[in-house]
């Protein structure tokens, strides 16, 4: 935005005018003026803040970026290659001096410092990804979709980024926005099973229970050990009215794992839905004896017993 540039050029001159012998200030004003397009204006500051004091890595940042803006590319290096000499663990500078390398021919220099980014970025990633784990250990889902989002900003290939973010904001009622972030995932890179089986859930929280099925059953290919994922899928068929094909999923989900609580739930529900009501009293009552079962658990074991006549 125009105005917010020259707001923020208007200010850096009152801190020049303020205090005139300090580098930083000047080295401030160098940068918005070059940003801005006035790059012969600003080496006027980024000389000024060199001379004031030569130890400023501010200064030569400034002064390299003021450069590459006026195209003398040779003399922008040397000024990044000072800087980085003062401040080697400024991982700021190394950007700046990848562009400049690669653009005067330093290719494999230019390689290294892409590959330090690349991992400065990595490491950013995870910290904020971090962070946003705390948040939703909170239940506070939108303030972790925001980090996410700045891990994903920062390392866009980042697959974790894009999923942690489909799902924290899933928890926050987004299933649209987790959805487009978990499209990203996939196509990051579409073999990850753990990718496939959370898109598959938003795509159930949408009521695409015919995608979701399709994202579960990919999931399910690569590791056919996802228990969970072919609970959900029997419930995904459940929904889309195919009851046999439910009921089979789940029975083969229940001889993996016996006490896994959503299987016995729903095999419940499948059960008094085909009248197997003695059946459905064994899956619901062993659901609630092995923990987790829900309001709906109850009234499935209670359904089943006034049906029959017990």
């Amino acid at each position: 935005d125009t105005g917010d540039a020259e707001g923020a050029i208007e200010d850096a001159t009152s801190a020049v005018r303020s205090d005139g012998d300090s580098a930083p200030a000047h080295a401030a004003r160098a940068r918005l003026l070059a940003a801005s397009g006035q790059a012969a204006v600003a080496a006027q500051d980024a000389d000024q803040a060199v001379r004031l004091d030569a130890a400023c890595v501010d200064a030569w940042e400034a002064r390299a970026l003021v450069r590459e803006a006026l195209g003398t590319l040779d003399e922008a290096k040397d000024d990044i290659d000072k800087a980085i000499s003062l401040d080697a663990a400024r991982e700021g500078l190394y950007p700046t001096r990848a562009r400049l390398r690669r653009a005067t021919g330093d290719f494999g220099g230019a390689a290294e410092d892409e590959e330090r980014c690349a991992r400065a970025f990595r490491t950013r990633a995870s910290e904020l990804l971090e962070e946003a784990r705390g948040k939703a250990d909170e239940e506070d889902f939108a303030a972790a979709a925001a980090l996410a989002a700045r891990a994903a900003r920062t390392d866009p290939g980042n697959v974790s980024a894009w999923r942690d973010r489909g799902f924290y904001r899933l928890r926050a009622g987004e299933a649209a926005g987790a959805l487009e972030d978990l499209d990203r995932a996939v196509g990051i890179d579409p073999k990850n099973a753990d990718v496939l089986s959370q898109r598959a859930a938003v795509k159930k929280a949408l009521k695409d229970n015919a995608g979701a099925v399709e994202d579960w059953t990919s999931a399910l290919e690569i590791d056919a050990g996802r228990v969970d994922d072919r609970i959900a899928r029997a419930g995904a068929y459940r929904t889309l009215g195919q009851k046999e094909k439910a009921l089979e999923e789940v029975n083969q989900a229940l001889s993996e794992k016996p006490d896994a609580v959503e299987g016995l739930k729903l095999r419940a529900i499948l059960k008094n839905s085909a009248r197997d009501y003695a059946g459905a009293i064994e899956d619901a009552t062993r659901a609630i004896d092995v923990g987790g079962a829900d309001g709906w658990t109850y009234y499935q074991l209670g359904y089943a017993y006034d049906a029959s006549g017990k």
